[in-house]
C-alpha cells in the first residue's frame, strides 16, 4: 500500500516507482490529483495495469466510483483516488456495510487498546 501525498508532484514520485509499477509490487495506491479526469497521473497507473477509482462515501459506507469523474473531497480532504492491482478485493472491502473497513472505530481497534 501506498498513499502519496506531495503537493501535486505525485507523477514524479511514480515516475521515480516505474520499476515497482512495472513489477506490480504495489498493490494499492492512494493519491490526491486536482486535474479533471483523465489525469496524467490515473493514465500513468493504468498504462501499468492499476485500475483507478474515484472514492466517495454515504451514510454507511465508503463507496468506489469510476475515476472518469473528479474525486470527492471526503470530509473537507482535498480529492484522492485509488489505484489498484486487485480491484475485486478493493471492490470487495469497500461494498461491506459500516466504516470499519477502513480501519475507522472500535471494530478496528486491538483489544485493550485505547485511542
Amino acid at each position: 500500500m501506498m498513499k502519496i501525498d506531495v503537493e501535486g508532484h505525485e507523477r514524479a514520485v511514480l515516475e521515480g516507482a516505474e520499476r515497482a509499477l512495472a513489477d506490480r509490487r504495489i498493490r494499492d495506491i492512494v493519491f490526491e490529483d486536482f486535474d479533471d479526469p483523465p489525469t496524467a497521473v490515473a493514465q500513468l497507473l493504468q498504462g501499468h495495469g492499476y485500475e483507478v477509482f474515484s472514492p466517495d462515501h454515504s451514510l454507511l459506507r465508503p463507496l468506489a466510483g469510476p475515476a472518469t469523474r473528479r474525486a470527492a473531497s471526503l470530509s473537507g480532504a482535498d480529492p484522492s483516488y485509488l489505484a489498484t492491482t486487485d480491484p475485486r478485493r478493493a471492490l470487495d472491502r469497500l461494498s461491506r456495510r459500516g466504516w470499519a473497513v477502513l480501519g475507522v472505530g472500535s471494530a478496528a481497534r486491538p483489544s485493550g487498546g485505547s485511542r
